[in-house]
């Protein structure tokens, strides 16, 4: 599986129709594949490039029509993208990347060795997941027409996983811009499997095939994002089979798995993690030892089957169990944090939290943080809070890509997931999905999606090929993060 797709996969249950559906279109009534799915909200009001957006819509829309130079798939498993090889040296400084041939950008200029340099000098910088990476090198050098060789300060651990999550963006393009107002980031012109076509304000976003993809076929032939805010409305457009693809509400789970027709899906993201966080400059908050008291006294267990619908586990660590390269085992926490009631209670009296007389020992005040935009008002938020209102608590939870065509019902503690399943999955790298109206089942994507099956589409796009993500009619459910 390739493609490398960060989404952002909390707490709520993301349902997505992946079957193919037929249009007519044009005097030969050729019969186009569509794959349609709904948006919570309009992606363009930050922008598609997720390189200089941190945000769950951009990084779905960026799996689709950019590439990174190493694909990553939801079990980190590392495979060649646009970089065909590469090695780093015995002493960890130098990174040498061999690029593939014959790549062109959706405006028909060639894939190059200086569009990589271009992107690790000035655009990894500004990207999330990639300013630790830019912190550490030293120099970009371009050694022949198909060789990059990254030079680093220092070693870095997750060298090759940071990569991983860097899409590349046309140099011709951004050069000499300023590069977070480029209109590119709103009409991407990258290397991927789809092309963006069109955008209709508080509408739709439409993405065509690239037909000059470097991988192949890509099995869409047009991708529709339409903007449904309401989740009851969502819900009701993917059971009825007017959408692909949609993020619904955990609470809906037992209507999709009673579902025949519907999917949820289990495959194509990354581990996700919804964290809890404290605030230890609060007034409750700063003896550790209440920290570690009321942690203890959350029901994770509960969290996950009841708040989750059972989609996650409760996690026993800072890292899912997938990424045994990453586990610490001193961490244990439900060695070191025992829901030990009694002992609990014992010390917060201790900390002078005694119980009132309607049984309250303090009140707290909560934040959930849905996206990294978040982040600054709840800092601000949580800034203005007296020592006497409480510590805010806040939960952040992170979604890894959309990728439409695979299911993945993830049931690990919620950690970080990949992207869109169809036209690429961005963990897989591979064309799949499209528009629900088939009978026959289609393997779902990682993602807790729903599928719906109906009566088969009237052109079923080919078996992908080995590594891509398969197409079938069917709808797909994934679990989203709460609203």
């Amino acid at each position: 599986m390739r493609r490398t797709g960060q989404v952002r996969m909390p707490a709520v249950l993301l349902a997505g129709v992946l079957a193919v559906s037929a249009c007519a279109g044009g005097d030969d009534d050729v019969a186009q594949r569509i794959w349609v799915r709904s948006m919570n909200g309009d992606a363009m009001t930050n922008g598609l490039n997720v390189q200089l957006v941190s945000s769950l819509n951009a990084r779905t829309f960026s799996a689709q029509i950019l590439d990174p130079l190493i694909f990553v798939s939801d079990d980190s498993t590392l495979s060649p993208a646009l970089a065909q090889s590469w090695e780093v040296s015995a002493d960890g400084l130098d990174l040498t990347l061999r690029l593939r041939e014959g790549v062109t950008w959706h405006d028909g200029q060639p894939f190059t060795a200086a569009d990589v340099k271009f992107n690790f000098e000035e655009i990894v910088p500004l990207s999330t997941y990639g300013a630790a990476l830019a912190e550490r090198i030293e120099s970009v050098e371009i050694t022949d027409p198909t060789t990059v060789v990254v030079h680093l300060a220092q070693t870095y651990g997750p060298l090759l996983e940071a990569v991983a999550v860097q899409f590349m963006v046309p140099r011709h393009v951004y050069e000499g811009t300023d590069h977070v107002t480029n209109q590119a980031n709103k009409e991407p012109i990258g290397t991927g499997p789809m092309k963006f076509a069109d955008y209709t304000p508080g509408q739709e976003i439409v993405l065509e095939k690239n037909p000059a993809y470097w991988e192949g076929e890509v099995q869409v032939d047009r991708a529709v994002f339409t903007m449904i805010p309401d989740a009851n409305s969502r819900a009701e457009a993917l059971f009825s089979g007017e959408i692909d693809e949609a993020v619904l509400d955990v609470s809906q789970q037992g209507r999709v798995a009673e579902n025949q027709d519907i999917a949820l899906l289990e495959e194509g993201f990354f581990p996700e993690v919804v964290t809890m966080m404290f605030n230890a400059r609060g007034e409750h908050f700063a003896d550790p030892a209440v920290r570690a008291a009321v942690f203890a006294a959350i029901d994770r267990r509960a969290i996950a089957e009841v708040a989750l619908a059972s989609v996650g586990a409760p996690a026993n660590g800072f890292f899912p169990e997938a990424q045994d390269w990453a586990l610490n085992t001193d961490v244990d926490f439900d060695r070191d944090f025992p829901r030990d009631l009694d002992a609990i209670n014992a010390t917060l009296d201790r900390a002078g939290f005694p119980r009132g007389p309607d049984g309250t020992r303090f009140t707290l005040s909560m934040r959930f943080i849905a996206s990294l935009t978040d982040t600054g008002a709840t800092a601000r938020w949580c800034g203005r809070c007296s020592p006497t209102s409480g510590s805010p608590q806040r939960r952040s939870a992170r979604r890894a890509r959309s990728s439409p065509r695979r299911s993945t019902r993830r049931r690990s503690s919620t950690w970080l997931s990949c992207a869109p399943a169809w036209a690429r999955n961005p963990a897989s790298g591979s064309p799949a999905g499209t528009r629900a109206t088939s009978a026959t089942p289609r393997r779902p994507t990682r993602r807790a999606s729903a599928t719906r099956r109906s009566t088969p589409p009237r052109t079923r796009p080919s078996p992908p090929p080995t590594g891509r993500c398969a197409a079938r009619p069917t709808r797909t459910c994934r679990p989203a993060p709460p609203s």
